[in-house]
């Protein structure tokens, strides 16, 4: 458990500065975008356990997208 607090922490706080930039879709505030991008890496690894052969980076890359109002590879 202290696992994934400390992973959501470091999550949000990296996104904090994504928030301050107004990158983040608006309403979605850092510690909600960092659980959820937190159970979408851990849904994706326990596949990825079940079928080694898929493909994880599409789908984060996705989810990411959906989190920013940008590409943040654009800024």
């Amino acid at each position: 458990m202290e696992r994934y607090e400390r992973g959501r922490t470091q999550f949000a706080e990296g996104l904090q500065g994504t928030a301050a930039r107004s990158t983040l879709r608006e309403g979605i505030s850092p510690e909600n975008a960092a659980a959820l991008f937190h159970a979408v890496l851990n849904g994706l690894q326990m596949q990825w356990v079940l079928d080694p052969g898929l493909d994880i980076v599409g789908p984060v890359t996705d989810f990411v997208r959906l989190l920013f109002d940008q590409d943040p590879a654009d800024e």
